[in-house]
């Protein structure tokens, strides 16, 4: 080693942060939702979820009581290093052996990790690293992506020796992966590998292209390294921007970021950012900001370097899964980001997007790592909560009350109640109100004399009774079909099919919902397998399910291949269903005992049996139980079990199993890396799983930035651009998800027009669609999008060959158009107690029920105009100018038709005359009926447009028809009394 290379890591590691007169180096260090501090006088502190703090701790608190405290770190479990060289650990839980003590058994009491000596250094995450003074390297705990490093997956509960490791001088731990540094300057890394086509180095390999390197910093997905020249490199993932180059692309191999010089420390330990220490004390921080990590607010992303406002004389830097922690060269600490267990110490649970001093032990004070600790601090004041009742219908309303409030050294004076719907209030006791069905978190804030604060929470389940006739509405589309519940059991469907057990209208089907002709009550949730006439189903309140339509490949489940069924058959040989989940050929039931049946297609080994042979009838698939969720998509199938796991089976060409291979599976495999988490979904072409901090991973390729890679990841990765999801759907070019407040976000190819949004490029990054702030359930196929609002109100776009939007047309939508009733009198509602909220800009001009028969070498097109639009106003009361909204009332109308084909390269606009003859468009226009009544709200006229036609031409391909009416064509312009009813789809 060189003398200037010496020079410099001394200035990084020794004279930078050492402080007179103190026992040890005051050191920070941040994990997934806590913090943990050590300060000089050898004491240990820590904020958020850790040891015997449950949900947390919003001011510091001790923790690892241990004399002799010389290094701490935080991951899964709190750990302290020793000046003897021993490693002691304590944690809630222990369920990957990261406690070390050859158990999976949690304790709350720091506890000596057997056979461990001579250790210099630790780091954790997932898992744990320690490095001896021999410069070998021990780990153990969470082994699924081998971030172990000793040539397996297997979880270990106690240290193991990475294999083939010397003359280490230092370790860098994330969730997923490990770094080591060499004292040759060369970095080497092991587990998770997302731009390799092996998935994970089950063994340590050289990074290449890095030399030099003083400090090393291991993310999930993205590492770090720090050359002796102050310049900082950076490879992995890149999707929030976090190798810092300015772009969004991965970088598989190190590259320089630039502009980033005069570095002395990183950190690329949060997910999907990274921050910088520069030798002038500044702060710098880049890539994801959705919890306000980068120290800035309205900002999404950062693709360079930010400076972070508001700090100076910065010494040491540390980083959570969204938060980050700073302290002073005076011993001040500050904290920035997420806040959701208390984790930045600032006595509250508001995350926030610019540093903030962290509060001192016991709430009061500001903490300072060089001052000794307050010898006796406030105990911070306990609570829990009474809850009545913990679950029930919507709208359910909910009594909390604050039980066994204490304060062990004086007396509590306040109370903060938060619902994590935003709901608030004070007092020792709330009453809150959830209109929408799903899984609350109750929060509340305890506050004593001097201001220090504890936390309690509780969960409220809104749904659904078992047995009862009601049920959670929602909506679902495929190619060519729509289907919505309402929240009294009633099934709608529209499209090719036309619905219950109704004849089919032709090519094209129903363009406005019809209702169950065959009886059905008491339905709970609905599915929709395949496109074109597809096989739907019902889940009725009793756990029996009901299925109708194409049976081809035994999909409908009935112990037959008959090719269709018009009438709802009940599905034999399943017990009490408790949910129900279909791809395109396949289905699968969530019995109420959490086991897993399914039927249908199986060529890819999607019903997970262990062949590939079609099944007539539900099978219940061998060695799955506990479930608590499923998902299937295109020709893959996914379970949850109740112990976090994701287990996924099926097509595998596109890595959709996340296991990492390409190898098709026919039998459920528990996919590596997941753990704790508590949604799954499944596109297209991809698994998607939530765990419980609300990060998003998924599979396969997708539809945005990962897309441009040559291969695949070939496991589950992190995807923070669909952070904050709490519902997802999607077809094969497209995702639509929806977030906690309402917000609904799209990203994807515009190819299909199920994106929602106008314009003409991708969407690489999410973007909100406009006006929507309410959705509760979003549903996708191929080339459509579905959003069910929470006044039950139905929103739709995209392809509409078969009338599977819904609105009474069969135009395509590239915006979003509300779902039309029955009578095509007014607009859908699933949830007629709640009073409807529809802006005005997406009301139409007037109501229309548009139908059509035959093939596109002979259709028939007709339309019922209605009088009265939505809102209940007369389309006629209008007015315009000096013209009264009463004379209009009276008068009669004509009705105008006209025709757009873009692919002629003369004029492309035509118009339908009373004699049913196209001509040019011409102005003014002719009128295709005259004289009609539209000035009541039971006016309906009927227009037939085209009988027999053949537009089969590709020339025609699409073509649109327009329909309006006015006194006159001028009149019908200024009012804006015309819509688009037909889209010609391809042949």
């Amino acid at each position: 080693m060189t003398s200037g290379w010496k020079r410099w890591m001394c200035l990084v590691w020794l004279c930078l942060i050492s402080f007179s007169g103190n026992a040890v180096t005051p050191m920070i260090n941040a994990a997934n939702q806590a913090s943990i501090f050590l300060n000089g006088d050898g004491s240990v502190w820590g904020t958020g979820s850790v040891t015997n703090y449950s949900p947390g701790a919003t001011s510091p608190v001790r923790l690892l009581s241990l004399p002799n405290v010389v290094a701490v770190a935080a991951g899964l479990g709190d750990y302290a290093l020793l000046g003897d060289g021993t490693v002691w650990a304590s944690g809630s839980f222990n369920n990957y052996g990261q406690l070390g003590d050859g158990t999976t058994q949690p304790h709350s009491d720091p506890r000596q990790v057997p056979g461990l000596f001579n250790v210099t250094a630790i780091k954790a995450g997932g898992h744990v690293l320690a490095l001896k003074a021999d410069s070998t390297v021990w780990a153990w705990g969470l082994n699924a992506q081998g971030q172990l490093g000793d040539g397996t997956r297997i979880d270990r509960y106690s240290p193991v020796e990475v294999a083939g490791l010397s003359d280490v001088m230092r370790i860098s731990a994330s969730t997923v992966s490990s770094l080591a540094l060499k004292s040759d300057g060369t970095v080497w890394e092991w587990g998770l590998s997302v731009f390799d086509s092996e998935g994970s180095h089950l063994v340590p390999s050289p990074v290449p292209n890095l030399d030099r390197v003083i400090t090393i910093s291991a993310g999930s997905g993205n590492n770090m390294a720090l050359r002796a020249d102050g310049t900082v490199w950076a490879w992995g993932a890149n999707d929030s921007g976090q190798i810092g180059d300015g772009s969004f692309v991965p970088r598989p191999l190190p590259v320089q970021i630039p502009g980033l010089s005069d570095v002395v420390a990183i950190e690329a330990r949060g997910m999907s950012f990274s921050i910088a220490l520069k030798a002038d004390g500044s702060v710098w921080a880049w890539g994801n900001n959705n919890q306000g990590q980068l120290g800035v607010s309205g900002l999404t992303y950062g693709t360079t370097p930010i400076r972070v406002p508001g700090l100076s004389d910065i010494v040491t830097i540390a980083a959570g899964y969204s938060h980050v922690l700073a302290m002073r060269r005076d011993g001040a600490v500050f904290a920035w980001g997420d806040n959701m267990h208390g984790q930045i110490g600032d006595g509250t649970l508001q995350n926030r997007a610019e540093p903030r001093p962290v509060l001192g032990p016991g709430g009061s004070g500001q903490l300072n790592l060089v001052q000794p600790a307050p010898a006796n601090p406030n105990q911070l004041p306990s609570a829990q909560i009474d809850v009545n009742p913990p679950s029930g219908r919507a709208p359910l309303s909910v009594n909390f009350a604050a039980r066994n409030a204490n304060d062990p050294d004086g007396s509590v004076t306040a109370y903060y109640w938060q619902a994590s719907d935003a709901q608030q209030a004070t007092g020792p006791s709330a009453t809150f109100v959830f209109s929408l069905a799903g899984t609350y978190t109750v929060t509340l804030l305890v506050e004593d004399n001097a201001g220090g604060r504890g936390i309690a929470s509780a969960l409220v389940v809104v749904t659904q009774p078992p047995g009862t006739t009601s049920s959670n509405p929602n909506v679902a589309i495929r190619q060519g079909n729509g289907v919505a519940l309402a929240n009294d059991g009633r099934i709608l469907s529209w499209g090719y099919d036309g619905g219950l057990g109704r004849p089919q209208l032709g090519v094209f089907g129903h363009m406005i919902p019809v209702p169950s002709a065959n009886g059905i009550t008491g339905a709970v949730d609905i599915a929709i397998a395949g496109g074109g006439i597809g096989t739907k189903f019902v889940l009725l309140a009793d756990g029996g399910v009901l299925g109708w339509g194409a049976n081809d490949k035994g999909q409908l489940g009935v112990g037959s291949q008959q090719a269709v069924s018009s009438a709802p058959q009940s599905l034999r040989n399943l017990p009490p269903v408790q949910a129900l989940t279909a791809g395109v050929e396949h289905v699968l039931a969530l019995t109420r005992d959490g086991k897993v049946f399914a039927w249908g297609r199986n060529a890819e080994g999607q019903l997970g049996l262990g062949d590939n042979a079609n099944r007539f009838s539900p099978i219940e698939i061998p060695g799955l139980s506990n479930v608590i969720a499923i998902a299937a998509g295109f020709n893959f199938s996914m379970a949850l079990t109740a112990d976090g796991t994701v287990w996924a089976w099926g097509e595998n060409t596109s890595s959709q199993l996340g296991d990492g291979s390409q190898l098709s599976r026919n039998r459920p495999i528990q996919v590596p890396g997941l753990a704790n988490v508590q949604r799954i979904f499944a596109t297209m072409g991809n698994g998607v799983a939530v765990d419980a901090d609300g990060a998003v991973w998924a599979s396969g390729y997708l539809p945005f930035s990962f897309a441009g890679d040559v291969h695949p990841p070939s496991v589950f990765r992190r995807v923070p651009l669909l952070d904050g999801a709490v519902q997802l759907a999607g077809g094969g070019q497209h995702i639509i998800f929806r977030k906690a407040d309402g917000t609904v976000w799209v990203v994807g190819t515009r190819g299909s027009l199920a994106l929602g949004v106008e314009g003409t490029g991708d969407i690489q990054v999410p973007q909100q669609l406009p006006g929507i702030t309410d959705a509760i359930w979003v549903a996708a196929s191929a080339n459509n999008s579905m959003v069910l609002r929470g006044d039950g109100t139905v929103l739709a776009w995209g392809r509409n060959g078969s009338g599977e939007l819904g609105d009474g047309t069969l135009a395509y939508r590239a915006t979003p158009v509300l779902v039309v009733n029955e009578t095509a009198s007014g607009f859908l509602d699933l949830i007629p107690e709640v009073t409807n909220t529809v802006p005005p800009d997406w009301i139409p001009p007037f109501l229309v029920a548009t139908y059509s028969s035959g093939d596109l070498s002979s259709t028939s097109l007709y339309t019922d105009l209605r009088g009265i639009t939505a809102s209940g106003t007369f389309a006629s009361a209008t007015g315009d100018g000096d013209r009264s909204a009463a004379r209009f009332a009276a008068a009669g109308y004509n009705v105008y038709v006209a025709a757009n084909v873009p692919t002629l390269a003369a004029s492309s606009y035509f118009q339908l005359d009373a004699n049913n003859n196209w001509s040019a468009f011409r102005w003014p226009m002719s009128e295709f009926l005259r004289g009609v009544a539209l000035d009541s709200q039971t006016s309906v006229v009927r227009a037939q447009i085209l009988q027999n036609a053949d537009l089969s031409s590709p020339q025609l391909v699409g073509a649109s028809i327009l329909v309006g009416y006015g006194t006159d064509p001028d009149e019908m312009v200024r009012a804006a009394r015309y819509r688009t009813i037909f889209t010609v789809t391809q042949p």
